[in-house]
C-alpha cells in the first residue's frame, strides 16, 4: 500500500506546486518579492550557528537595506529547541508555514531552481562575523526573572557562578523523536562524559558549579560526585534552561556538538575538547579548542607536518563530510583517541584564564606550530579560534 500512496502523494504535491504555488508566487512578485528558505533546524548547532553567521548578519545588514520590497519566509520543520526558535523569531522572519513545509518536501528540487528559493551556505570559516558582530539574542525581563527563579530551584543563586559541560552522546541521535533513525550510531565526534568529571570537580573546588548538559544521555552521573556538580540533563532538563544556562555560564566546556556553540549567540565563551575533525575548529576568537589525539597504526602521534601534508585542517567541499567517518581515517592508517581527564582538566584551567578578561598572552611556539595547519585562504587566522596552550605544549611542542 505504501508503494502506491507515496508516489501518488508526490504527484499530488507536484501538481499543487506547479498549478497553484508557483503562479501565486509569480503574481505576488508584481507587488513584493517573496523568498523562501527551508533552514536546518532539527539540530541545535545548525539552527543556531548558521542563523547567527548567515541569516542574522547577511539578512539584516544586506537584504533589508538593499531589498526593502523583499519579504522572507524561513520555514523550519523539526525544531530542536523551541526557546531558541522563539528568540530567533524576534530578530528574523521565521514562520512554520505548514502548507509550504508539506509542499516543499516534494517540490523542493523544483522550487530551489526558481528565484523564490533563498539559500545561504555556511563554510565554517566565518570567524570575523562571530568575533566582531554584536550578539543577536537576548532575554526579555520576564525571561530573566523566570530563568534565575528556575536556577534557584536547583540550588544556584544569581550571585553564584557556574560553567556548563557536555560530552556528545550517541543516545541523542538514537532516541530523539522525529529524527529519522532510532539506532545508536557510532560517530568519531562522540566522547565519554567521565573524562570531563575531573574538570567539573575542580570547578566545584574553586567555588563554582559545573552543570552537565544534554537533552538525551545514555547514563546519569554517579551520586558520589561533588554536590556542586549538577546532572541537569537527567534531573532538570527543559528547552528554556538549555538556552538560559548556556547563555549565562562563565564558559561552556563542550566538544563537537551543537549545544557548545549556543553561548556565542549571547556574547559568551566556549571551549571545545575532543574537537574533530581537524578542519572544524569552532567560530571566532571567543573560542578555544583542543582536538582528539590523532595516532597512526603504531600508536604514535601524527605530526603536524603529516597533518598539513594531508590537508586535514583545510576546508574542502569534497572531503569535509568524509572526515566525519571512521573509515576515512582507517584508510589513512589513523585513528582518534579521546582527550584524557588530565587533558580536559588542563584545558578547563586554560578556559578559566581565557574567561578572566585579561589580555591574551602571545601564542607559544607549540600553538603557533599547530595554528599553521589553518594558515590558508580557508581560515581567517586573525579571528580564528586558538588551540589550548597546555594541550599544544604537551603534544605538539616543536
Amino acid at each position: 500500500m505504501k508503494a502506491i500512496i507515496r508516489p501518488l502523494s508526490r504527484c499530488i504535491f507536484l501538481i499543487f506546486g506547479f498549478c497553484f504555488l508557483l503562479p501565486i508566487l509569480y503574481f505576488i512578485e508584481i507587488f513584493i518579492e517573496i523568498r523562501i528558505a527551508f533552514p536546518h533546524s532539527d539540530r541545535i548547532g545548525d539552527f543556531n550557528i548558521y542563523n547567527y553567521v548567515l541569516w542574522y548578519r547577511e539578512f539584516r545588514a544586506v537584504n533589508i537595506e538593499a531589498k526593502p520590497r523583499r519579504f522572507y519566509l524561513f520555514c523550519p520543520k523539526h525544531v530542536a529547541n523551541f526557546q531558541l526558535f522563539k528568540m530567533w523569531r524576534r530578530v528574523l522572519p521565521i514562520y512554520q508555514v505548514h502548507v509550504l513545509l508539506f509542499v516543499g518536501t516534494y517540490f523542493f528540487k523544483v522550487l530551489r531552481k526558481t528565484r523564490f528559493f533563498w539559500h545561504l551556505e555556511g563554510f565554517g570559516f566565518e570567524h570575523e562575523e562571530f568575533s566582531c558582530s554584536e550578539p543577536p539574542l537576548s532575554f526579555t525581563e520576564e525571561e530573566e526573572a523566570f530563568g534565575w527563579a528556575e536556577l534557584e530551584k536547583i540550588g544556584i543563586a544569581k550571585t553564584d557562578w557556574f560553567i556548563c559541560f557536555h560530552a556528545r552522546d550517541p543516545a541523542y541521535l538514537g532516541r530523539r523523536e522525529n529524527f529519522g533513525t532510532q539506532t545508536l550510531i557510532e560517530n568519531i565526534r562522540d566522547c565519554s562524559v567521565e573524562n570531563y568529571l575531573l574538570a567539573a570537580e575542580w570547578i566545584a573546588e574553586q567555588g563554582g558549579f559545573a552543570i552537565r548538559m544534554g537533552a538525551i544521555v545514555e547514563n546519569p552521573l554517579s551520586e558520589d560526585i561533588h554536590p556542586n556538580v549538577i546532572d541537569y540533563s537527567t534531573q532538570h532538563y527543559t528547552d528554556f534552561l538549555d538556552i538560559f544556562l548556556a547563555a549565562k555560564c562563565k564558559f561552556f566546556l563542550g566538544n563537537s556538538s551543537g549545544i557548545t556553540w549556543v553561548p556565542l549567540s549571547f556574547g559568551g565563551l566556549m571551549g571545545a575538547a575532543n574537537m574533530v575533525p581537524l578542519h572544524d575548529i569552532g567560530h571566532g576568537n571567543r573560542c578555544l579548542f583542543i582536538p582528539k589525539i590523532l595516532k597512526n597504526r603504531t600508536g604514535e602521534l601524527v605530526s603536524i607536518d603529516r597533518i598539513r601534508a594531508l590537508e586535514l585542517g583545510e576546508l574542502s567541499r569534497k572531503t569535509n563530510q568524509k572526515r566525519y567517518t571512521k573509515n576515512f581515517y582507517n584508510l589513512l592508517g589513523m585513528s582518534w583517541d579521546e582527550n584524557s581527564k588530565e587533558d580536559i582538566l588542563d584545558f578547563c584551567k586554560d578556559l578559566m584564564q581565557f574567561a578572566s578578561g585579561k589580555a591574551p598572552k602571545p601564542l607559544n611556539k607549540a600553538q603557533r606550530a599547530f595554528h599553521e595547519i589553518y594558515a590558508s585562504t580557508n581560515h581567517d587566522c586573525l579571528y580564528a579560534p586558538q588551540v589550548g596552550p597546555s594541550f599544544a605544549r604537551k603534544y605538539y611542542n616543536p
